[in-house]
């Protein structure tokens, strides 16, 4: 799917994307960043509070406890 690519494509760039956990405005960030503040709510917060928009299969596997079919 293109959409997966273009998220890899970001995380590969050191860029993640989030949700703003007041608003729920995506915003795009450098990975690394302990805080962050959303340009439309004005929301500033820790990074926790900014859920992630994409795992990577292999996150999601591990965060889950998911063991590949072999």
């Amino acid at each position: 799917m293109d959409i997966v690519k273009n998220w890899e494509a970001l995380n590969k760039h050191g860029v993640n994307a989030v949700t703003c956990g007041h608003c729920g405005e995506i915003l795009y960030h450098q990975q690394g960043v302990t805080m962050l503040k959303c340009y439309h709510c004005g929301e500033l917060d820790d990074i926790s509070s900014f859920g992630d928009l994409y795992y990577n299969q292999n996150d999601f596997n591990f965060i889950f406890g998911v063991k590949e079919s072999q």
